[in-house]
């Protein structure tokens, strides 16, 4: 689908997906000053997410899947030299964390984990942006 959008089209998605980022993250720290751990973790690999899919959208790269756009980041974007392979960690941990945390029994994330995961995060999301 994405791969018949028009220049402008895509240029639309690619500026919604790094503003959803953008809020996202704005969710994400929200929740944390509410302590709630898990929906923070979870809305910072949200945000990863949404800024990973714009420049794969940019790149007329298309996913299926949240699995799918960690195996094209990994492909097209740290294979390829344009983001670092920590950036990859980052966001390959967090999507753990955020599965682990929905699905698991009794996985909890605390202050501790939020406040390391947050720099990586805004790190991985910086990066991204300089793709755009």
């Amino acid at each position: 689908m994405k791969e018949t959008l028009s220049t402008e089209d895509r240029a639309a998605l690619v500026k919604y997906r790094m503003e959803r980022s953008d809020a996202t993250m704005q969710e994400a720290e929200y929740s944390a000053l509410g302590g709630w751990y898990n929906l923070a973790v979870s809305r910072l690999y949200y945000a990863c997410y949404y800024a990973a899919v714009a420049v794969l959208i940019s790149k007329s790269v298309e996913t299926q899947s949240h699995s799918g756009v960690r195996s094209m980041m990994a492909l097209h974007l740290v294979k390829e030299g344009l983001l670092a392979k920590e950036h990859l960690t980052t966001f390959t941990a967090l999507f753990h964390s955020r599965q682990s945390s929905d699905y698991d029994d009794f996985i909890m994330c605390d202050a501790d984990t939020y406040n390391d995961y947050l720099p990586k995060a805004k790190s991985c999301i910086e990066a991204l942006k300089r793709l755009i």
